[in-house]
């Protein structure tokens, strides 16, 4: 029986360059119940390339339109920064929440996260309970 609501599901982009980061994090997601598309990509420089071909007038109607980003900090060839930098001036997604998930929990990036537009900043988690933790915060950004 159908209560004609269809369910809402989230396009996420996670911007991370450790493949078990990754695998938790779509643990994460499937714990929280959070009904999404997902879309991976490995280092700074594509996350930037990818951010551009967004804003371009010549993008394809079709693209992947993310609707939550979850990013790491320390990436490969352009750090998680410089693109939370891009994705709040890009006038199509600079509204979108950005969770910075990183392995530091050094006061100077959060701050800088904060300043630079993040929504929420998340240290990686080392144990169950801050994996628990972890799946609660995605949760409250896909329904």
């Amino acid at each position: 029986m159908s209560t004609g609501q269809e369910e809402k599901i989230i396009n996420i982009l996670l911007v991370e360059d450790n493949p078990a980061d990754v695998e938790i994090l779509k643990r994460a997601l499937k714990i929280s119940n959070c009904k999404h598309l997902l879309k991976v990509i490995n280092d700074g420089d594509d996350a930037l390339k990818f951010i551009a071909e967004l804003e371009s007038d010549n993008s394809q109607k079709d693209i992947f339109q993310p609707q939550f980003i979850i990013l790491d900090l320390n990436l490969p060839k352009v750090s998680g920064f410089g693109i939370l930098k891009a994705i709040k001036i890009n006038s199509k997604i600079y509204s979108v929440p950005v969770m910075m998930l990183t392995s530091s929990d050094a006061d100077a990036d959060i701050e800088k996260s904060y300043r630079l537009g993040a929504s929420r900043f998340i240290t990686k988690p080392v144990n169950p309970q801050e994996f628990t933790s972890l799946v609660s915060e995605i949760g409250k950004y896909c329904y």
